[in-house]
């Protein structure tokens, strides 16, 4: 069972590590302007352009999802490291890990349906 988990959690923050890397500076619209053939910078917008704008938001923000996720993992893994020593226990530790992983699971599933979703839109 810690193998497993050991082996997602580091799957997990390669992953996000990696997203991290894409991200595009701190701005809501894309670096360049233009996304598909809608150019925001010069306000060429319209109707096109929302089930793009949507997809890359969702990027955006599941970029900031990842570096919570591996920020609430380093918590948790110092919770079921030292549990024993604090009181607390190793066992809210391990509680909080496999929360974490799960709802980020779940998290990675909602942006694929939503992914599929704006495929068929666009």
């Amino acid at each position: 069972m810690q193998r497993i988990a050991l082996s997602l959690i580091a799957a997990s923050l390669l992953w996000s590590s990696v997203s991290y890397a894409q991200a595009p500076p701190g701005s809501l619209i894309p670096p360049s302007g233009v996304l598909g053939t809608c150019k925001f910078e010069t306000g060429e917008i319209h109707f096109d352009c929302i089930p793009l704008y949507i997809g890359y938001l969702i990027q955006f923000f599941l970029t900031f999802a990842g570096g919570f996720l591996m920020f609430g993992l380093m918590i948790a893994g110092y919770k079921y490291m030292f549990g024993s020593v604090t009181g607390t226990g190793t066992e809210s530790g391990r509680k909080e890990i496999i929360g974490r992983l799960v709802g980020f699971v779940i998290m990675v599933l909602s942006y694929l349906l939503v992914d599929t979703l704006l495929e068929l839109l666009t």
